[in-house]
């Protein structure tokens, strides 16, 4: 699922970035921590995706229930659209994209038939 990997990707990108940007504008470690360690957490499991699909979907499912956890109910409670708001827009983004993902790779294989092989081969 390429589009997947580079939704996920512009995912980990956006954390990545706001957390530097929290850094630079407010001080805040705790946000460079948090966002760069969750972007590379989703790079990881972009990475895991590979050899392990289902783990590395999991482990970035995970970080994306964290974070809409805890920015979405911030969001309620606060109304601010920066970080909040931003944050846990991106997330449940990023777990729609996950289940999609996930609902499309249960379909199943087309089943090729004798003609069509023999079609191939000519």
């Amino acid at each position: 699922m390429p589009w997947l990997t580079g939704v996920l990707f512009v995912y980990a990108l956006i954390n990545i970035s706001l957390g530097v940007f929290a850094f630079y504008h407010a001080h805040s470690v705790f946000s460079l921590v948090g966002g760069v360690g969750s972007g590379m957490l989703v790079i990881a499991g972009m990475a895991w995706a590979k050899t392990n699909q289902k783990a590395g979907y999991i482990l970035i499912t995970v970080v994306s229930l964290l974070l809409l956890g805890k920015f979405g109910g911030s969001f309620v409670e606060k109304h601010d659209i920066y970080p909040s708001g931003i944050l846990g827009t991106v997330a449940l983004i990023a777990l729609i994209c996950l289940i999609v993902g996930h609902f499309q790779g249960l379909r199943p294989a087309p089943v090729q038939t004798p003609d069509d092989q023999s079609a191939k081969d000519q």
